[in-house]
């Protein structure tokens, strides 16, 4: 398997490159070959030309003869090259790429013997028809060799994987390679180099500065320089030249030069507003130069042209962001502007490192964005991308700015960031109030790889997405670092030790339960119980006081070190079609979840006081009519906007054992036809299934056409003890002359009827409070159930209830992440909702839900309207009305 950071950038390369279809071997030469050469030039260039490949390439994967910092591949453009200049050293580079995350020697050993057979240009070379132009580029040079100069030609061996590198054996075996080469006909100088995954993204990130300008010094003098410091200049440059070098056509700043800088362009910071005043002025105008702090800008390449005139290559604005910015803007006033510019010519990561932090001190940056220049931050940028290719809707965000930490949209800081390592992984207590890890950086994370970053930052965004999904009470979303602290510690991996093989093998478990709605939910009550025990010890009982406590975090770890160590099982992945929202807008995993939660559902009936669960809004139906169901639901994405996949589908019996492992005592079997002629054989299968199975509700329908009377009189005569009405499939008016007869036997009866009459999640003709709030005036008595408290129209139907005391809410799918996506709950109800809690019952819509029944309950639970309420709504309420 390819590495994560490796793969994203071959991938958005190929992307940019119109390859994506190519097969990842090809992709992986061509991204090789293009990271390898662009060490060499500061032109762009195609990688795709220089790449050869098939069974006739003579073993390698790209090459170039590189004269004066051009690339050249033909051996025409090569002769013209040397007939035109003296004095030159050519570089013939030679790439071979490998997916594998492994090397050996014999590897390296194969390619020295494969390039040795290529530079023997007088030999013939069998199966090489693709390197033949590479070895006509050697005797062209070989036949103009008196236009070399001493140094002769140089070869340079690349050898790209997605391994760390290579061990000191293998620059051994490389040397040694190297060795055998050197004075081989032509070449004089050999190197062997190795690119694993950290130096590929390095190379690739540094041929991202691919840009040349001109520039024009007014004053200008060279500065000293130290080592790692080519060469340094500073002076005057007119403000206009400056925006042309940095502006695209449209004349807006090119992103990509200030890959560099600390920090994107703020255009809210109120510094702007001090630069353009200082421009829109003719006086201070004048003056810029002197009034503004000036750019900073590296680049690979500094060259003198004439007069005062440099050129620069491959560079960055690593300090004047903001100022940048704001003069493209206003490039209308930049007559007779000048601005003051410092280039310093340096190819060195750590020199560049240190000029950005020396050019950054007098800027309102927090002290650990700094950090963001390190090697590993960049590779976890690309890392978080690559996961967010599959579906793990994480960002990170390695600079400071606006939205730059916000969870609750998938985006976690760097000060976030690495305290979820230290949290998770870390030997120091976990603690919302650890401050400047960066400065002991290598201590903490010196070998850290990105996989472990991501674990812990994602295992940071799950708590959050907990509590945002109504899955734990809010007030224990500040102990974030605590509980994955606490999962660290059941999981065994804190702290983390290993090589990153043996790291990842650990984190598999982790990431699969993180993962897993289910089985994430499920653990949380465990991590949740730790944390109340620790605030129960706590001298600050408060979380949001706790959550930055040392002391508080010390008690947690040692808490959870008392806990068995264990693996609780994930809810596993059944592929039975459809895609699983997983309750939020943030992610949809293509996966349908075989829920085993009647542990989280017992924790619950535990939690609140109650032995069973009365459910009186579930589906059974006959076989091929619940598949029809569950194939419009799998078809409702683009209805609806988004996907309802089924949480639980089984057969019948599967079913059954699962409510009843839940503790559900007693349910129903909703169903409803969708045309008239259905009602009467719906009933006769209804009153079948509650025959031989005692715990269901004997269950009725009906439908709005002629006979719809002696329909319902046949079903109560059968026993049916609670009716379904669904005005939205049915389509048709509860008001209708042909079932007034219905509403007045149901109601002289007392029997209830559960009625799908709110216009969501998609309105009908007839759904919405005004027909209900019609027949309530006919039939005031009607025991009427309404079904998912009359979502959207919660608080019109809250109304009816308050009016009618006969009148009846389930609550079904309400509060849970999926329903409050789309038709949230007004906060302001939920006081009359409570006032209401002897008129409330528990519906889940099982087993046609996009969630796991533990959720349905967590998301009751959540609305804090307490224990005694949810004792009615879960049990009592239902046992009540049914005589149970």
């Amino acid at each position: 398997m390819m590495n994560p950071v490796v793969q994203q950038l071959m991938t958005e390369f190929c992307a940019e490159k119109g390859l994506s279809s190519w097969r990842d071997p090809d992709k992986f030469e061509v991204f090789a070959t293009h990271c390898v050469l662009s060490d060499h030039t500061f032109d762009s260039f195609e990688a795709v030309d220089y790449r050869i490949g098939g069974s006739e390439d003579g073993g390698i994967d790209g090459y170039a003869v590189v004269i004066n910092e051009n690339l050249f591949n033909a051996p025409d453009d090569v002769e013209r090259c040397l007939l035109a200049t003296t004095d030159i050293s050519p570089t013939i580079v030679v790439v071979q790429a490998k997916t594998s995350a492994s090397m050996s020697r014999a590897t390296i050993a194969d390619l020295r013997v494969r390039v040795e057979y290529i530079l023997r240009t007088e030999e013939p070379l069998d199966h090489a028809a693709d390197v033949e132009p590479l070895r006509e580029c050697l005797r062209r040079i070989k036949k103009h060799r008196d236009r070399l100069n001493s140094r002769g030609v140089r070869l340079e061996i690349a050898y790209a994987s997605t391994s760390l590198g290579a061990n000191d054996e293998l620059r051994r075996e490389a040397s040694r390679a190297a060795q055998a080469l050197a004075h081989n006909g032509i070449i004089g100088e050999v190197r062997f180099e190795f690119l694993g995954r950290t130096e590929l993204s390095r190379r690739y990130e540094r041929a991202q500065w691919s840009s040349k300008a001109k520039l024009t010094f007014t004053g200008h003098y060279a500065l000293p320089v130290d080592p790692g410091i080519t060469q340094a200049r500073q002076g005057l440059v007119p403000a206009a030249e400056l925006v042309q070098a940095i502006a695209d056509a449209s004349g807006d700043p090119k992103p990509n030069l200030f890959s560099e800088n600390i920090r994107e362009y703020q255009p809210a910071a109120p510094v702007n507003d001090e630069i353009r005043e200082t421009l829109r002025d003719e006086a201070t105008r004048r003056r810029f130069a002197v009034l503004n702090n000036g750019i900073t800008i590296v680049a690979r390449s500094l060259r003198a042209w004439q007069d005062s005139q440099v050129v620069i290559r491959d560079f960055q604005v690593v300090n004047g962001c903001q100022t940048c910015y704001v003069l493209a803007e206003e490039s209308d006033r930049l007559d007779g502007v000048a601005v003051k510019v410092q280039i310093i010519e340096c190819d060195d990561d750590e020199v560049i490192n240190e000029i950005v932090t020396a050019t950054n001190r007098q800027t309102e940056i927090p002290k650990v964005y700094f950090t963001n220049r390190n090697q590993l931050m960049r590779r976890l940028e690309v890392h978080y991308r690559h996961q967010y290719d599959e579906n793990r809707p994480l960002y990170f965000a390695r600079r400071p700015g606006k939205g730059a930490n916000d969870l609750r949209r998938g985006v976690i800081g760097m000060n976030p960031q690495l305290r979820a390592h230290v949290a998770m992984f870390g030997r120091p207590a976990p603690s919302s109030g650890h401050r400047d890890l960066d400065t002991a950086f290598d201590e903490h994370f010196g070998n850290a790889s990105e996989r472990e970053f991501y674990t812990a930052g994602a295992a940071l965004y799950r708590w959050d997405w907990l509590a945002d999904t109504r899955r734990i009470h809010k007030r224990y979303r500040s102990l974030g670092y605590q509980a994955i602290a606490v999962l660290g510690v059941l999981y065994g991996v804190r702290p983390l030790v290993g090589d990153h093989k043996a790291k990842g093998k650990r984190l598999d478990p982790v990431d699969e339960v993180l993962w897993s709605d289910g089985g994430w939910e499920l653990l949380a009550l465990d991590i949740q119980s730790v944390l109340d025990k620790a605030l129960t010890q706590s001298s600050s009982p408060d979380p949001k006081t706790a959550a930055a406590s040392i002391t508080f975090g010390k008690t947690v770890v040692a808490l959870a070190r008392q806990q068995p160590r264990r693996l609780p099982r994930p809810a596993r992945a059944t592929h039975t079609g459809g895609t699983l929202d997983a309750m939020t807008s943030r992610a949809e995993p293509s996966a349908t979840i075989d829920h085993d939660d009647s542990a989280a559902v017992a924790a619950f009936r535990e939690r609140i006081g109650i032995e069973s669960i009365i459910d009186v809004h579930t589906h059974f139906m006959p076989r091929r009519v619940l598949a029809k169901v569950w194939a419009y639901f799998d078809l409702a994405g683009p209805v609806m906007g988004r996907a309802w996949p089924i949480t639980y589908r089984h057969e019948e019996e599967r079913l059954l054992r699962l409510l009843r492992g839940f503790g559900v005592r007693a349910f129903t079997s909703m169903l409803y036809p969708h045309k008239p002629g259905m009602a009467r054989w719906l009933n006769d299968w209804a009153a079948d299934f509650a025959a031989r199975t005692p715990d269901c509700l004997h269950t009725a329908t009906f439908f709005d056409e002629p006979g719809a009377i002696d329909d319902v009189t046949r079903a109560v005569d059968q026993g049916a003890r609670v009716f379904k009405c669904h005005l939205q499939v049915g389509g048709f008016d509860p008001n209708s002359p042909l079932l007034d007869k219905v509403w007045g036997l149901l109601a002289d009866a007392g029997i209830p009827v559960v009625t799908h009459c709110g216009s969501g999640p998609i309105p009908g003709a007839h759904t919405g409070p005004e027909p209900m709030a019609a027949l309530l005036e006919r039939h005031p008595r009607l025991p009427l159930v309404v079904a998912h408290l009359g979502m959207p129209e919660y608080e019109d139907f809250l109304g009816l209830a308050e009016r009618y005391e006969r009148v009846m809410l389930d609550t079904t799918m309400a509060f849970t992440r999926f329903t409050e996506a789309m038709l949230p709950f007004p906060d302001r109800a939920l006081p009359r909702l409570g006032d209401l809690g002897d008129r409330v019952l528990l519906g889940t819509d099982f087993p046609n839900i996009p969630y796991s029944y533990a959720h349905a309950l967590a998301a009751l639970e959540c609305t804090g309207l307490g224990e005694e309420w949810l004792r009615a709504v879960c049990h009592d309420n239902a046992a009540r009305l049914f005589g149970l």
